[in-house]
């Protein structure tokens, strides 16, 4: 059963309405973003909002769709945000399935869709009464075609429209820049070459292009402390540093991803591509099925590797290795950083550091308080700790490691405004956590129930009857949401503390470089900051001194360290930028250099990586980012601006990090990102 939605009685929202009819819609979008506006009637009889959807200009489009409840006048406070996107002049049918807004479980990819990132609480499609399908701010004015747009009770069919966009070595087909392979045989050809000048440059005698670094990568000119034979911390009364196991000091800097992240996720999209090994059964090495928990299977195709394979036959892996390495050091990297190839990390005689949650799940629990965030005071919470601190045994004697990340961006701390406490106290879940709730109450409200019902303008009988879910609370007094917001901050202590402590138990020698927060966007975050040896964020700004003095500010008192940045352009093989874009890859390298030296020169930064060492696939990744943030593409190729900067950028970065050069001050021109 289908309900079809006319196109003639909808809103436009800072749009201009160029032809139309019952069925279908051609607009043009203002430079600052707009959109249409539906009105939720009769909309929770429904699964599914479809549409098919087409973006006239040459590059991709992000837009949301924003839900807002009875009530809700302000477009620009939505109570309900998905972020997303479709391929640019590709007709494709663009899905939005109601319960996603239960937040109950996390959206499976479609033909038609991107990238889709949800925010907000839980809530129900009944609460709601319109939705704006907004499309993203833009270089200039833009066309969309809509049409069929339709409530579904179920999956639609999703029109195919069979058009190649990707060739035989992972290339954009529809665009045309410097350095596009005209076919895999020049291309192994190219890369041959490649390969040769790269082996033929002879590197200083510790391996790194930069003078003065040592075999580490550290600063032969500082020597902090006696080198302990693993790497650590020190604040030399002007800043701090992590040293290497020979003491000297040591700014950590590399690309993440190094080997990996360059598949094309090509289920459902096997029409969009001109060359589909995974048809014919070639190139095994490089195809993979990975069965989903819905039972379907997902194919992933590693272009970048079938090129190796061209090129240099059986021996890929080594020649790509060798290659890699060289070219690491000569471009002034001293770090492997997060998410890469094992086997190049152990290869490369680099230091690296390690994503723990890759190699044990984060400890969680079968009831967790709110999305990921598990019941922390449960035993079982310090059980999957022990079992997650022992995924480092086998590397507590490597003096390479710098140490390991216990996790990346949590879902839970994306979330605006989430007071835990609260959402402890409304779930329906018999939850170890909420006894320690009350034993904090008890001790905050002196035992007295009635000071309690004071503050909170309640009327419990006992502190016992806060164990039961109290599904109102929202509706509690303010004095009630500060304490359970204050609770909140015990409870992300605990979170940390917890799994910190068996990681030291497990391995008291590498470093413990934290949880790459997404952002700080709530100072109860850095909660439990003193368990780590290294606080770290993930921060995607053109200027990161904000962010990292924002850190500071909220009181933690530690290193930091950037586990990803980056800026991509538009001037090459794809339609997305990434999350900051900038004018072109000259303006990328600018931006690197940019950012890194003045990051450097923060007294509390040690570290700083970016992502990623390689492009992302144009079709998209695992969920459908496509991004053009690489030092290669897929065919190996570096993209200049950025190696040149990376290099100019590490032959002064310790002289910048101790202050006796000051950072560049040469600002890259930005651009509307365009990124899912």
């Amino acid at each position: 059963m289908k309900k079809e939605i006319s196109f003639r009685n909808i809103r436009l929202e800072n749009a201009i309405r160029i032809q139309g009819s019952d069925h279908r819609l051609e607009m043009e979008i203002a430079r600052d973003g707009g959109g249409i506006l539906l009105s939720c009637d009769h909309f929770c009889s429904f699964w599914t909002l479809a549409v098919e959807m087409e973006t006239l200009d040459r590059d991709a489009v992000p837009f949301c769709i924003c839900f807002y409840k009875k009530g809700n006048a302000s477009l620009d406070t939505p109570d309900f945000l998905g972020k997303t996107g479709v391929k640019p002049r590709l007709r494709s049918t663009w899905t939005f399935a109601f319960s996603l807004l239960e937040r109950s479980a996390a959206p499976q990819r479609t033909s038609g869709r991107q990238k889709l990132d949800l925010s907000g609480f839980p809530c129900r499609i009944e609460e709601m009464e319109t939705i704006y399908i907004r499309f993203m701010p833009h270089f200039t004015p833009f066309r969309v075609r809509l049409s069929g747009l339709r409530l579904c009770d179920g999956q639609p069919d999703f029109y195919v429209e069979p058009k190649p966009l990707l060739d035989e070595m992972g290339q954009y087909i529809p665009k045309v820049w410097e350095h596009k392979q005209p076919s895999p045989e020049k291309m192994a050809a190219s890369l041959r070459i490649q390969y040769a000048n790269v082996m033929r440059q002879r590197p200083q005698a510790d391996g790194f292009s930069i003078p003065g670094w040592n075999r580490f990568g550290g600063w032969k000119e500082k020597k902090l402390q006696p080198g302990s034979g693993f790497f650590s911390t020190c604040h030399d009364e002007k800043r701090w540093w992590l040293t290497d196991p020979e003491g000297y000091a040591f700014f950590s800097i590399g690309p993440d991803c190094v080997g990996t992240d360059r598949e094309t996720r090509a289920d459902g999209q096997e029409h969009l591509l001109r060359y589909n090994p995974a048809a014919v059964g070639a190139y095994p090495e490089a195809v993979r099925r990975e069965t989903r928990p819905d039972g379907q299977q997902s194919l992933f195709i590693d272009f970048p590797k079938i090129n190796l394979c061209r090129a240099f036959g059986k021996d890929w892996q080594d020649a790509w290795i060798q290659m890699t390495l060289r070219r690491m050091r000569n471009w002034g990297f001293n770090t492997v950083a997060n998410w890469s190839d094992e086997t190049f990390c152990h290869a490369a005689a680099l230091p690296y550091v390690l994503p723990l949650n890759t190699k044990a799940p984060f400890p969680s629990t079968q009831k967790t308080i709110y999305q990921d965030f598990p019941d922390v005071f449960a035993p079982s919470y310090r059980s999957a700790s022990e079992a997650f601190a022992r995924a480092l045994l086998p590397y507590r004697n490597d003096p390479l490691l710098i140490g390991y990340f216990m996790c990346n961006e949590p879902g839970w701390g994306f979330e605006k405004g989430l007071n835990l406490g609260l959402e402890l106290l409304k779930n329906p879940a018999p939850l170890c956590s909420r006894d320690s709730l009350v034993a904090f109450l008890r001790t905050r409200c002196r035992n007295d129930i009635h000071v309690l019902n004071g503050r909170w303008h309640t009327d419990f009988a006992d502190f016992t009857d806060l164990l039961s879910p109290c599904p109102i609370a929202d509706a509690f007094s303010s004095e009630a949401l500060s304490d359970l917001r204050d609770f909140t901050a015990i409870l992300i202590r605990e979170y940390v503390s917890v799994p910190a402590a068996a990681c030291r138990r497990a391995d008291p020698w590498h470093l413990n470089l934290g949880m790459r927060w997404a952002f700080i966007h709530d100072p109860l975050l850095v909660s439990g900051w003193e368990n780590f040896d290294v606080f770290s964020i993930n921060c995607y700004k053109i200027d990161p001194l904000p962010s990292l003095s924002a850190i500071v500010s909220a009181g933690v008192d530690r290193p930091l360290m950037i586990g990803e940045f980056h800026h991509g352009a538009l001037d090459c093989g794809h339609v997305a930028t990434g999350i900051r874009g900038v004018a072109s890859q000259q303006e990328r390298g600018r931006a690197y250099r940019y950012y890194v030296e003045n990051a450097a020169s923060f007294p509390n930064l040690v570290g700083c990586h970016y992502f990623t060492y390689n492009d992302q696939s144009p079709l998209g990744r695992m969920d459908g980012e496509c991004y053009n943030i690489g030092f290669v593409d897929a065919c190996q190729t570096p993209y200049q601006p950025m190696t040149q900067a990376a290099y100019r950028t590490a032959k002064t970065l310790y002289e910048v990090a101790d202050g006796r050069i000051a950072p560049t001050q040469k600002r890259p021109l930005e651009i509307p990102a365009v990124f899912f």
